[in-house]
């Protein structure tokens, strides 16, 4: 009987706390997905500005190399922060600044691009202001045009530009989440708006309660701050599009902004490029650079997300 007794309070034992792990496992997954679960139908305005637009401005200005009229790519990371961009840097910030009232400085690094580096632009970028992409996805190079010598910063820094290579063909590109922003964007060119939901929604599919868990983030265990603010791109020219079910996805550009928000640099200005997320705190182990802070800005402040969405009403 003992023995038996024995067995019965063990066996009851195990089920209290197997019950309990799996209540446990529940409340972990629940919370990890809750920003999407928890989501209603919402349409209410959301407040963009959440950056210091003062201190955005300070920064592009603080990154113009006369020499080149352009901008140098970053502030502190090796390499990049003696590295200037044509694509996607300057090619994006031209109409950054524009958004931003820094009319002189984009007209200069604007008559560079025209004049001095026509035609090289990422290919894919064009679709941000309303150019159709190529059919397929290609994969990337960068070019190097060669150098140029500063006597503000006392040094070299190198030009080069990140071109489609069209041998490379990406046919996993909807691994990757920025890749799925652009088709998606594509598709509401035509005003296909059922593929461009379709998009959405596969992009909605990797979003953690954090960030936006592709194939990066797979590689590297880090997120990026501009997908973040690639989701509010598409996210706002749906909203302008008319497509009501993207309001019950309201708290995830919420989140987007919180992360954006936090990324802007105190000191410098811009915003940073990665981060990841620890013990529920978000850190940003990375330096700011123009492209992200591009992104973001395009993202939160210009009208060229709605004028695409518009397009199909």
């Amino acid at each position: 009987m003992r023995r038996n007794r024995t067995v019965l309070v063990i066996a009851a034992m195990l089920v209290f706390v197997i019950f309990f792990m799996s209540i446990g496992i529940s409340a972990t997954r629940t919370s990890k997905q809750k920003l999407v679960r928890s989501s209603k139908n919402n349409l209410t305005d959301i407040n963009y500005n959440v950056l210091n637009k003062s201190l955005l401005i300070k920064f592009y200005e603080s990154q113009f190399i006369k020499e080149a009229g352009l901008l140098r790519a970053a502030v502190t990371a090796p390499s990049e922060n003696i590295s200037i961009y044509i694509s996607n840097d300057n090619f994006l910030a031209v109409r950054a600044l524009e958004v931003l009232d820094l009319y002189n400085l984009s007209l200069i690094i604007n008559k560079t691009l025209k004049e001095v580096y026509p035609g090289y632009i990422n290919c894919r970028l064009g679709v941000l202001f309303g150019k159709p992409m190529p059919s397929k996805v290609y994969g990337t190079d960068i070019i190097t045009f060669g150098q140029v010598y500063s006597k503000e910063f006392r040094s070299c820094f190198i030009i080069k530009t990140d071109m489609c290579n069209h041998s490379k063909i990406m046919n996993d590109w909807y691994n990757y989440s920025d890749l799925i922003v652009y088709r998606a964007l594509n598709y509401t060119i035509s005003c296909n708006l059922r593929k461009t939901m379709d998009l959405f929604v596969k992009l909605i599919s990797m979003w953690d309660g954090y960030g936006f868990e592709d194939q990066v983030y797979k590689n590297t265990s880090l997120y990026q701050v501009y997908k973040c603010a690639l989701f509010i791109y598409l996210y706002r020219t749906l909203r302008a599009a008319g497509v009501k079910s993207v309001g019950k996805y309201n708290n995830i550009a919420e989140e987007c902004l919180f992360v954006i928000k936090e990324a802007q640099d105190n000191v410098t200005g811009g915003i940073h490029t990665d981060y990841k997320v620890v013990n529920g705190k978000i850190i940003f182990p990375s330096d700011v650079n123009v492209e992200t802070t591009s992104f973001v800005v395009l993202a939160l402040y210009s009208n060229y997300p709605i004028s695409l969405g518009k397009r199909c009403r």
